[in-house]
């Protein structure tokens, strides 16, 4: 008996010390963390979340690194719920892990002082046709918010010294021996042959640019900034894929000298703009790779060392992963290819690699204030799939604003 109950003595005290154990840990974590962890079970695809919105702390780069901080693998869920209006159209999207103030249309004075806080007075994205979706949608969203002028967009295949003086509001200045004295040229080759018809400066450009202007003199908001897009095929070229005539051009009379980086996307970051270097990259993920995930490993891990190497701060970075394809609306060919070499769908490759970016990328966006990671595109697009996409591979513009509303209220969360 005595054996018994010293037994159950022991067993109270390694109860009771483990509960305190336990409370002690909880109360020295973040709230928003805690939250988190008391309501992960919502963040799993395909299940509905009960979670009020104004239970969950507002959504910004802060939190998504305390969920990675906590993630082994640094994932961050993009799932959440949809909601219609009284027409039954998609107006707005509630995120599991974080809460939204705004839908689509976030106040101009908010949006003015977020870019006058964050200093933002140059804006790049980056991608493929998709991405230049977004950018455009970026441009138009820009010209309705009220106190706010941007101009036509300046839209090319090719630039050069001519087009600067044409219809460009920012010259891109390169090395063309000692001293930045020549200004940097790229020409990007045309994706399709039917592209390759068309004239240089029409809607369908791969180097688009437009400055826009703020007037909101009641808040003492007056200034300018220039926001810009650069195609970016794919995530790593073999080779570089903007043609010959991109480099240095060292006057308007002078040709080309072309330029020795080996890539597209070396030559963007570490000539093109480095001078003057942006204030923001924002790099959406593209719809054109399809390799082995292995080899996708090894070009996120070259692509990140360029980063490092050509991007430092303030200049910050955000990287978004790729979204849902819906392969039913695509050729009979597409719809039927298998990925790695026969196991994958489209759709579970593309989970896939963005799983492996989010783990690649993880250490930097913990240890690095300046490299910023967002939420899955894949989880949150898989559920309107039949309401936004149009090809198997692009959307139509609700989606582009509603990602972009998302983004913007999350890098204005502190603003």
């Amino acid at each position: 008996m005595f054996v018994i109950f010293v037994v159950i003595i022991a067993a109270c005290l390694f109860l009771f010390g483990r509960r305190n154990f336990q409370t002690d840990t909880v109360r020295k974590q973040p709230v928003m963390l805690r939250w988190f962890q008391e309501t992960k079970s919502h963040f799993q695809p395909g299940l509905a979340h009960n979670v009020t919105r104004q239970r969950k702390p507002s959504c910004s780069f802060n939190l998504f690194r305390q969920i990675v901080k906590y993630s082994a693998k640094g994932y961050l869920p993009g799932n959440g719920t949809w909601k219609r209006n009284k027409r039954g159209e998609l107006d707005r999207f509630d995120p599991s892990i974080c809460r939204l103030k705004y839908g689509m249309e976030m106040p101009s004075q908010k949006i003015a002082t977020c870019l006058r806080k964050e200093n933002l007075r140059h804006i790049v994205i980056m991608g493929d046709s998709n991405g230049r979706r977004y950018f455009r949608a970026l441009h138009e969203r820009l010209n309705q918010l009220q106190g706010v002028e941007c101009t036509k967009l300046s839209s090319h295949h090719c630039v050069n010294w001519s087009t600067y003086e044409q219809d460009m509001f920012l010259y891109h200045r390169c090395r063309c021996g000692s001293t930045y004295s020549g200004r940097c040229a790229v020409c990007f080759q045309p994706f399709t042959r039917d592209m390759r018809n068309r004239p240089f400066n029409d809607t369908f450009g791969w180097s688009l640019q437009a400055e826009c202007h703020i007037n909101i003199s009641k808040e003492g908001l007056v200034f300018s900034f220039i926001i810009e897009f650069s195609a970016l095929r794919r995530l790593m070229d073999n080779t570089i894929v903007v043609l010959r005539s991109s480099g240095c051009q060292p006057s308007e009379n002078k040709p080309v000298i072309p330029t020795k980086s080996e890539t597209s996307q070396q030559f963007l970051f570490a000539e093109f703009y480095a001078n003057p270097r942006p204030d923001l990259f924002i790099v959406f993920g593209n719809a054109h790779d399809r390799m082995l995930l292995p080899d996708l490993s090894r070009f996120i891990d070259k692509f990140v060392r360029l980063i490092d190497r050509y991007v430092m701060p303030p200049t910050k970075f955000i990287w978004l992963s790729r979204m849902a394809e819906d392969v039913r609306r695509k050729p009979k060919y597409w719809r039927e290819l298998r990925y790695e070499r026969g196991t994958m769908t489209r759709l579970e490759w593309l989970d896939a690699a963005n799983r492996i970016m989010y783990s690649k990328l993880r250490q930097r966006f913990l240890q690095k204030k300046s490299l910023l990671l967002f939420p899955d595109l894949l989880q949150m697009s898989v559920p309107v799939l039949d309401d936004f996409n149009i090809d198997g591979v692009h959307m139509k513009p609700g989606w582009y604003k509603h990602v972009l509303s998302y983004l913007i209220q999350t890098i204005c969360s502190e603003a």
